[in-house]
Formats: C-alpha cells, structure tokens, sequence
C-alpha cells in the first residue's frame, strides 16, 4: 500500500481524519467518527494499528485504524462512561 500518514482533527464529539498517500501525495481517505464523549483539544498518535487520541479533558481513546471503531477508552479523573471492542475483550479475559 505504501506509506501512509495521518491528519486528526475535531470539532464538537467528531474527529476528521485524513489518511494520506505519502508516496501519490494525495489524501487516500477521509474519516468521520464521532467520539463517546466532547472532543475538543486533541493529541494523537499512531501506534501499529491503532489511533490514540489524547482529550485534555482527560480521555484517552483508541481506534482501529482499519475498521475505525472505538476499541477503547478511559479517564483518567472519575468513572469511565463509554466502552469499545477491547473492553468486551477484557471482559471475557476475566
């Protein structure tokens, strides 16, 4: 496939992602999701298959980046109030 590079942006409980074609120099793909909770401030960072994206609020969500669902998330400050694919998996690891 090439390389690929990545763009994450939000705006209300949306992330904009834009999966770029390093080598064609062209966006290969355009991804809207809306996330568990507000989104607003953001870091992000790609690890093997997974976008990790930190909320200031104190959040931290995990996608696939090739399904693109929710596959967790936690606070850092108070109870966790959404879920995701991996906490389904941890739960049955138990």
């Amino acid at each position: 496939e090439g390389r690929t590079a990545y763009l994450v942006k939000s705006a209300g409980q949306r992330l904009f992602v834009r999966e770029i074609d390093v080598d064609a120099g062209r966006v290969r793909r355009l991804i809207s999701m809306r996330a568990p909770i507000p989104v607003g401030k953001l870091e992000w960072q790609v690890d093997g298959e997974s976008l990790w994206v930190f909320v200031r609020s104190g959040w931290l969500l995990e996608f696939s980046l090739k399904s693109w669902r929710l596959l967790w998330c936690e606070q850092f400050m108070g109870e966790a109030a959404c879920g995701g694919d991996r906490g389904d998996e941890r739960e049955n690891q138990k």
